[in-house]
């Protein structure tokens, strides 16, 4: 059996995988819930090229209809996030 990764840590980040919680140097920073799950995405993928499809199965499993602009806004959010806090 799989042993299940806990914590991802990058840069001066950490992932807390088991409550979906992004730190800073250990302090806790707030994501949205899409956000969130993006990160958990690419995290999931590590040089990996993910395409829009795939990031809109992931983040929206139960919509059919997702506009482009909600994926280009959660992945420039999470962009952002990540920038500013570095």
């Amino acid at each position: 059996m799989a042993r299940e990764v806990k914590f991802f840590t990058f840069l001066q980040f950490q992932w807390d995988t088991m409550n979906e919680f992004l730190y800073r140097n250990k302090q806790k920073l707030h994501l949205r819930l899409k956000a969130a799950q993006a990160l958990k995405v690419f995290l999931q993928h590590p040089g990996e090229l993910i395409s829009k499809a795939e990031l809109k199965a992931a983040i929206w499993p139960e919509s059919r209809l997702v506009e482009n602009n909600s994926i280009v806004a959660n992945s420039r959010t999470l962009g952002y996030r990540l920038c500013i806090e570095s």
